[in-house]
C-alpha cells in the first residue's frame, strides 16, 4: 500500500512537471487507479482496526482486483491508427 501510494504521488508529479498540465484530468484510468487505492486502504484499515475477516474481506479484495483489471485494460487504446498504448 505504501509503494502504491508513493507511485501515485510521483506519477502525478512527473506528469504535471513534464507536460505543464494539472496532474488530475479525470480520465477513466486515473479514476480506476484512485478507486483501487481507496479500496486497498479501506481493506487494510478494516482488517487492522475493525477485525474484518472472511467473506467481507474476500469480497473487498475481489472488488479491488476487478478495478485494477479495469484500470489495466483502459490503458490500451482500441482505435486502429494510434499505435496501441497511450
Amino acid at each position: 500500500f505504501i509503494a502504491l501510494s508513493v507511485t501515485l504521488v510521483t506519477g502525478a508529479f512527473f506528469v504535471s512537471a513534464g507536460q505543464g498540465l494539472f496532474f488530475w484530468e479525470w480520465s477513466p484510468k486515473e479514476v480506476a487507479t484512485l478507486v483501487s487505492w481507496l479500496l486497498s486502504g479501506l481493506l487494510l484499515n478494516g482488517r487492522a482496526f475493525a477485525g474484518w475477516q472472511g467473506k467481507r474481506a474476500a469480497l473487498l479484495t475481489m472488488a479491488g482486483f476487478g478495478v485494477l483489471i479495469v484500470s489495466f485494460i483502459s490503458s490500451f487504446d482500441t482505435s486502429v491508427g494510434t499505435g496501441g498504448l497511450r
